[in-house]
């Protein structure tokens, strides 16, 4: 029988939950907006439902190119990495808000986003805000997002709470 393990955190601003999973060693952490996954693979796994592999568009590969994102769709997942390890200055803020919202008008309804923060070394409370308009827009158009490979210092951005 598997085990979860649970761990909670709550302040006045977030609610935190850790699960892990010891029978596929997945760890996920539940912002009180946002799916937080390690690794990419654990997302795609997160992903990749069995409804979800049977809508899957078997069209070719899409690829996107914005300003401070680069995306591409393999397999019915759309897999978006930051093209800057920084997202902090007003100029950066509003490239990443523009590309989102760019990117969420262009994206199919019922689309599985996984947004990769590999390599990204500072993120504050301005993108966090963005990405939460994001997936508002993504959520309206019946489709799912997720984050992985949150660095220390950024995960510090989603949970302040927690460098306290």
């Amino acid at each position: 029988m598997p085990i979860a393990i649970d761990f909670f955190e709550d302040s006045d601003e977030h609610v935190s939950h850790l699960t892990k999973a010891p029978e596929d060693k997945m760890t996920k952490t539940r912002h009180r907006i946002f799916e937080i996954f390690d690794s990419a693979e654990e997302a795609r796994g997160a992903l990749a439902t069995k409804s979800a592999i049977l809508q899957t568009n078997t069209g070719d590969p899409q690829s996107w190119s914005l300003r401070q994102l680069a995306a591409s769709q393999s397999a019915g997942i759309v897999h978006v990495k930051f093209k800057k390890a920084e997202v902090s200055s007003a100029d950066t803020v509003r490239e990443f808000s523009s590309d989102l919202s760019e990117f969420a008008g262009s994206l199919a309804n019922g689309s599985r986003v996984l947004l990769d923060l590999e390599g990204l070394r500072e993120f504050g409370a301005e993108p966090i805000a963005e990405l939460e308009n994001f997936g508002q827009k993504l959520r309206a158009k019946g489709s799912r997002f997720v984050l992985c490979n949150l660095n220390q210092l950024v995960e510090a951005s989603f949970f302040p709470s927690r460098s306290q």
